[in-house]
């Protein structure tokens, strides 16, 4: 069995025998109590539905177990025997009415009667207790500890299967003050321990899973490999004896003391462009960094965590905040036991909430920055800590801060850690920089590179024999560079270029050379002026894009090469219509059409962007290229240049239209494999962000010709929509940030497989273009034939109104407001907490919406006024709005059975409301009552917060009075059976005014 079976079969076998003992202690009261009082029926009421529960838990899996598990299944099966023989020798004696003394007398008579059957269970019990005392041993093993790590680490985000740890830690909790040996109660402990300890471990990781950022490495691995044999002095010895390989030398040796003994700050500075990024790069991934930094740890573990800034990314990759998530969460995923300790707030907030009700934690900086200094202050008992912090210059600071106070930040958290944790940084030779880390920790990038720059030279010029005569362009270079390896390469790039055209004689080389600016930057201007004038459109717009994206480092968007082939179609002014067919692109091959596009891109572009390999986040089967920047001071320096020439080519260019195209023909590109292989989660991310960015930049236009070949390009690849039939779970939208989801609906909540919505009608809802939604439905009414179509459309609809996207609404003539009456299976609540019992009933879609509001289930991340609007249309479209909640008992914990109903004919459906958890609190005194207690709509809207809720109330009683009165004439005319009394909606203020009464009453309590 695996570990969560057993433990779940301990948990309720503990919870039978400890329920046992406490019942067979107390008979004598429960049977002198028997005298005609209510609580003598609610005991035999209480036995019998808890005999029978365990009855029902008690069941042994029936897969083939091992020796040791057989044992526990051997007693799960006595004491589900047993239960049930308790249950049917209290059925015999129960009084048959608990109030008549007479009955109560002869029950006593019968107890008496059935002495010796009593007393058999009883030591039946006994020996059932004894028995499981005896296998508390196996249960709290270290094997068991491992299998329950390894089934969480496995799981994932099996959220179900979490659920059950929790369920079994709460189970626990409630059953370790009981009856048993102190022996039994230390065992008990230790199993609570054991299953407590594997929830919290999945919960660290749950909580660090939001401190993590989808674009934390998005830098680091975009930074370019050293070139062969460059920076291998940093830690090789060179015994050479010339003067620049002795000054090498001496920054080797400084550098490794460092690493295998030093303390503090050890600081990498360089001009731009001077590899400082890709020495940091190569530091953090060798070998030979990891064999010092463990001389240095000593019997300690080591932990290594890395970030580098990135001015151009986005606001995580140049901030505090950034660099504070991404080193705690490096150090807290290797010890996880400290997240508790080190983010003691998220750790309450999440350990405190059930797991179904856990939404997205905030760090907001403040914890972020006492975390970390806890973390350092502190330390990490049994670890040393290495940190790496690339391009410190490239932080983004507030008006607040500057780049002195991160610099003392860094020294105190250096000084707090008295030796225990040290940093390596980088950065440009600005003074605040040069003036606060020491000098005897320092590297000079510019002063020690020369050796590695001519042999990156002599390389890309591939010398013969009969090119010696190049060989003093080697040293002209290497001397013009001053140390800078991007101007070296722009330069190589530009010499490269002429040598394709068979211009490359020496004179006319040595003659480029001279040309070229010894400045970085105004290496850029040259470059920029030396792009042909035919040719500058196409640059000037490619950079645009470029920027573009770049503004947001966003999962699967990236600029594609291949698409590249088409640039000048994409980039045209003219309307989507217009733009040439895309049958052109198949009758292309890949290679061809990624040959042709690194052509056009170098041909024009003059080396500022470049080819470059994407890492495929699918495998390495599916090789990407995509087009970049060289460098990331060129976005930097572009941003300064507002020359008219530029302004002329940019003028009435819209970036995102080009974008979309160059994105559709990327998804038109992939083979029908790539889809599948990525379960589709790369082209719902994709199409999402087509769709948003064309909505945003107001570009999404009738006849929407686009948007029409999205869908024939999702279509063609397998793309289909999701029928009633499909054995799916959850569906998703791919978010465009930090690898979420939006939880869109949910169809078979017993099945794991995810359905990730690709289809542009439904992400046009999603995003608020309600123009395209209404136009489709219009020109095309059978795209809304499928019965989960207007399910879906209307829950994306309401996403939008919720996140304030639109005020608008979809409906139309063809999808009018009525249809939020339509009967549906998909449903947008998936919580455990609240479920339809009844598996064959359909509500229809505003019901399931109600529901979530009722389950505290929050859709949205926020509120917005948006929400009345939603609800106020459809009230005043005078539908039959009626929905009540009724409760036909007292509270009990666990899965507390309600009644739903709806409409005038007031259909039933039965519900299931999971107490144990919170997030209905408001409602929870209505449960108390006992007897019939109904919460209608009315007092749903109130408690709900919902804005403008006096006019939704308002509406609810105003629908609920025109149906009382149709259906008042109904009966008069003898065409219906009349409505009873008990029936009459009850949405009046009398009864919200009730709830909002107890609700006050509870606050001012607590």
């Amino acid at each position: 069995m695996d570990p969560l079976t057993v433990i779940g079969l301990f948990s309720n076998i503990i919870g039978f025998v400890d329920l046992g003992v406490k019942l067979f202690n107390t008979t004598k009261e429960i049977y002198d109590s028997a005298s005609g009082t209510p609580d003598s029926a609610a005991s035999y009421e209480f036995i019998a539905e808890k005999m029978q529960e365990f009855t029902n838990r008690l069941i042994p899996p029936g897969e083939t177990v091992s020796d040791k598990d057989r044992a526990i299944c051997d007693l799960a099966k006595k004491c589900r025997s047993l239960a049930q023989d308790i249950r049917t020798l209290f059925a015999k004696t129960k009084p048959r009415d608990p109030k008549s003394r007479g009955q109560s007398f002869i029950s006593a008579i019968k107890m008496a009667k059935y002495k010796k059957r009593r007393e058999e269970l009883q030591s039946r019990l006994a020996t059932c207790q004894q028995q499981l005392e005896m296998h508390l041993n196996y249960a709290t093993s270290s094997k068991i500890q491992r299998d329950l790590n390894a089934l969480i680490t496995s799981s994932k985000d099996d959220s179900n299967l979490i659920l059950q740890l929790q369920k079994r830690v709460e189970d626990l909790h409630q059953n370790v003050n009981n009856a048993f040996s102190a022996r039994g109660q230390v065992q008990l402990g230790g199993l609570l321990q054991v299953s407590e300890g594997s929830y919290n471990t999945f919960l660290s990781k749950y909580l660090l899973s939001d401190l993590r950022f989808d674009s934390r490495d998005t830098r680091f691995g975009d930074v370019a490999e050293p070139h062969d044999d460059t920076f291998q002095w940093i830690f090789d010895d060179d015994l050479n004896a010339t003067h620049m390989l002795l000054h090498r030398n001496q920054f080797h040796q400084s550098f490794n003391s460092w690493l295998s003994s030093g303390d503090g700050i050890f600081h990498i500075s360089g001009k731009l462009g001077s590899g400082k990024s890709t020495l940091m790069k190569l530091l953090y991934h060798d070998y030979r960094t990891q064999e010092r930094l463990m001389e240095w740890a000593g019997d300690r573990e080591l932990i290594k965590a890395q970030f580098f800034f990135w001015k151009p990314g986005s606001k995580l990759q140049k901030s505090m905040e950034g660099l504070l998530r991404a080193l705690l969460y490096e150090c807290l995923m290797s010890v996880p036991e400290l997240v508790a300790e080190t983010l003691p707030k998220q750790w309450s907030e999440i350990k405190s909430t059930p797991l179904q009700m856990h939404r997205k934690v905030q760090f907001p900086l403040d914890d972020l920055q006492t975390a970390f200094d806890r973390l350092v202050d502190r330390g990490v008992e049994g670890y040393r800590i290495c940190f790496f912090i690339d391009g410190l210059d490239e932080y983004d600071a507030p008006l607040h801060d500057d780049y002195l106070a991160m610099v003392e930040r860094l020294c105190r958290w250096s000084q707090l850690s008295e030796g225990e944790i040290k940093f390596c940084v980088s950065s440009r030779e600005h003074n605040v920089f040069m003036n606060h880390f020491p000098d005897s920790q320092r590297i000079c990038m510019q002063d020690l590179t020369r050796p590695d720059m001519e042999r990156f030279i002599r390389d890309k010029f591939e010398l013969t024999e009969q090119q010696k005569k190049l060989e003093p362009l080697v040293e002209l270079i290497s001397e013009k560079a001053n140390g800078v390896f991007l101007w070296v390469a722009l330069v190589i790039r530009r010499l490269r270029d002429l040598n394709e055209r068979e211009e490359a004689t020496l004179k006319r080389l040595k003659k480029e050379i001279d040309d070229i600016p010894e400045q970085l930057e105004d290496l850029f201007k040259h470059l920029l002026q030396s792009i042909h004038r035919s040719d500058r459109k196409r640059a000037y717009r490619t950079f645009a894009v470029l920027q573009k994206l770049n503004e947001e480092d966003l999962p699967y968007v990236h600029f594609p090469l291949a698409a590249y082939c088409f640039i000048d179609d994409c980039l045209a002014d003219q309307p989507d219509e217009t733009i040439p067919t895309l049958h052109e692109l198949d009758e292309m091959s890949k290679n061809e059409k990624l040959t042709r596009g690194r052509k056009m891109l170098m041909g024009s572009c003059m080396g500022l962007v470049e080819p470059t390999r994407i890492i495929s986040l699918i495998d390495d089967d599916f090789q990407e290229w995509g087009v970049s920047f060289t460098h990331r001071s060129v976005p930097e320096f572009l941003q300064s240049v507002h020359s008219q020439d530029w302004e002329e080519h940019l003028k009435g260019f819209c970036p995102e239209g080009a974008i979309s195209w160059l994105l559709l023909i990327y998804l038109r590109d992939k083979n029908t494999m790539w889809y599948k292989k990525s379960g589709y989660e790369q082209p719902s991310c994709i199409s999402h962000y087509i769709m948003d960015i064309r909505q945003k930049a107001n570009i999404s236009r009738e006849p929407f010709f686009l948007e029409d070949q999205l869908e024939a390009t999702l279509v063609r690849h397998g793309c289909a929509d999701i029928r009633e039939e499909d054995d799916y779970g959850k569906l998703h939208i791919a978010s465009l940030k930090d690898a979420a989801f939006y939880f869109i609906g949910t169809l078979n909540p017993q099945s794991d497989r995810v359905f990730r919505i690709c289809n542009p009608l439904y992400l046009a809802a999603f995003v608020g273009n309600t123009a395209y939604v209404i136009w489709k439905t219009t020109q095309d009414p059978s795209c809304i034939q499928n019965p989960l179509t207007i399910p879906i459309l209307l829950y994306c609809h309401y996403y939008s109104f919720m996140r304030g996207r639109t005020t608008d609404s979809i409906h139309g003539v063809n999808l009018p407001l009525h249809h939020l009456t339509t009967p549906t299976s998909l449903s947008p609540c998936v919580h455990p907490r609240l479920s339809i019992s009844d598996k064959g009933a359909k509500l229809s879609v505003w019901q399931h919406l109600v529901l979530g509001l009722v389950a505290g289930f929050q859709m949205l991340p926020e509120e917005t006024a948006a929400e009345d609007i939603f609800w106020e249309r459809f009230l005043e479209t005078r539908a039959d709005t009626y929905l009540a909640i009724s409760s036909t008992s007292k509270r009990k914990w666990g899965k507390h059975p309600v009644k739903l109903i709806v409409g005038k004919e007031r259909r039933q459906v039965d519900l299931s409301i999971d107490l144990n958890t919170r997030g209905i609190g408001h409602l929870l005194g209505l449960f108390d009552r006992g007897g019939v207690c109904e919460i209608t709509l009315a007092q749903i809207f109130d408690q709900c917060g919902i804005p403008n809720r006096d006019k939704l109330i308002s509406l609810v009683e105003h629908n609920n009075r025109l149906s009382s009165e149709e259906s008042a004439r109904a009966e008069r005319d003898g065409s219906t059976q009349p409505i009873s009394r008990d029936d009459t909606p009850r949405d009046n203020s009398q009864s919200v005014n009730q709830l909002s009464t107890y609700n006050r009453a509870s606050k001012n309590k607590n």
